[in-house]
């Protein structure tokens, strides 16, 4: 390109009036001419004003049709580039981007570190390494609040490797949650199984079961009370083995057979206290008594022998008025009758009947001189005669089912 060819631009662009100066000049030659520079001798420009006097675009940066470089970059004097704009759009920043207002990105937007007193907001990812929110307070995990703003709250920290929260609503766990041994309290559990560990093993509180099922040894060391009228144990023989020492504070009722393997019962209630069998104690062994008696309001009966080794002490029963013509109506084995006068029983009932065969009764004059005359040949009553009874006098009888025998009589 000749200098005829260079002037005749340069006069083209001021009869234009494009003219605003000397950089306004070369503004104006770079659009129309871009090959005019160079011959020139111009390649730095140490400052450019635009100063633009309408609404209008200030200045439009134009790339070429293969344009791949960048479309704009602010070097350092070493030609490192801290400030660029790709043919794509893409903005890069060496150093800190302060923005007083709000950023809005399209793209994607790749900068060392960004400062705003605003908002940076961005329609893709926001990328990086470090993310600082001078309104967060360090420890605190932010959540997004209105608008999607992260925020933070007293009440969800994170330290070390422990995260604090005073309220968790409702939830699933997909996994095990290991609580190290601390304590859960006011909990309501009403469903799921607890299993493999101890409840109540430091303190312990009342719990109330519908079953309770244990495969192993039970303790109850506070006590243990049934409410209902049984007490089941369900195993293949149904037995309930006392491996130690059964302790009976009160009345305890044995509807079935109480088997205690040939071992002893011992210290039974406390010193004068009574062992009771209301429905019958049937041995069917030998019922050892060391010491002290044995009190028997009922019957005691016995397939084998009934061995005393000292004495065998009957009851004296309360004594029954005779009169003439009267039924003895025996309450027990020793039985004392009493009169005003010589009086003879009945002849058709002299004696009531017993209730088992084998019952054993003595009949014992109480008066201090007055004979009572029992009648031998009645109905119930078969001895060898009518048996008159002196004064302290007594008559033995065994009673056979039907009748009562006499066998000895004397005082």
């Amino acid at each position: 390109m000749n200098k005829r060819f260079m002037f005749l631009c340069l006069a083209v662009c001021l009869g234009a009036g494009f003219l605003a100066g000397a950089f306004g000049v070369l503004f104006g030659l770079e659009r129309l001419c871009p090959d005019c520079i160079e011959p020139l001798g111009i390649s730095r420009v140490t400052r450019l004003v635009i100063d633009g006097n309408a609404d209008k675009l200030t200045l439009e940066v134009e790339g070429h049709t293969t344009q791949t470089t960048n479309l704009i970059e602010a070097q350092q004097s070493d030609s490192t580039v801290v400030f660029s704009v790709s043919n794509d759009g893409d903005v890069g920043a060496a150093g800190t981007l302060s923005v007083t207002g709000g950023i809005t990105f399209a793209g994607s937007i790749s900068v060392v570190n960004v400062d705003a007193s605003g908002y940076v907001s961005a329609t893709t990812n926001i990328t990086a390494a470090t993310l600082a929110a001078t309104g967060l307070t360090s420890g605190r995990v932010p959540f997004a609040t209105t608008g999607g703003q992260l925020t933070d709250d007293g009440d969800l920290t994170f330290a070390t490797d422990t995260l604090t929260v005073t309220n968790i609503g409702a939830y699933t766990a997909t996994g095990a949650i290991n609580f190290d041994s601390q304590n859960m309290t006011n909990a309501d559990i009403d469903s799921g199984t607890v299993d493999g560990t101890v409840i109540g093993g430091a303190s312990a509180a009342a719990g109330t079961f519908t079953t309770l099922d244990a495969s192993g040894l039970a303790e109850f060391d506070g006590g243990f009370t049934v409410d209902d009228t049984a007490f089941t144990v369900a195993d293949t023989t149904g037995n309930t083995v006392i491996s130690g020492t059964l302790t009976v504070s009160d009345t305890s009722d044995f509807n079935g057979v109480l088997d205690m393997s040939n071992n002893a019962i011992s210290n039974i209630g406390a010193a004068g206290t009574d062992f009771s069998a209301t429905g019958g104690l049937t041995l069917a062994d030998a019922l050892t008594i060391s010491s002290g008696g044995a009190n028997v309001t009922g019957s005691i009966d016995g397939s084998a022998d009934v061995d005393v080794g000292t004495w065998l002490n009957l009851s004296v029963q309360p004594a029954l008025a005779i009169t003439a013509g009267t039924t003895i109506t025996p309450t027990g084995t020793y039985q004392v009758i009493t009169s005003t006068a010589w009086y003879t029983t009945s002849a058709a009932t002299a004696i009531a009947d017993g209730g088992e065969v084998g019952d054993l009764l003595a009949l014992q004059n109480g008066n201090a001189a007055d004979n009572i005359t029992v009648d031998g040949a009645g109905a119930n009553v078969e001895c060898s005669s009518d048996v008159v009874l002196a004064a302290k006098w007594v008559l033995w009888l065994l009673w056979d089912g039907t009748d009562w025998r006499c066998f000895y009589d004397n005082d």
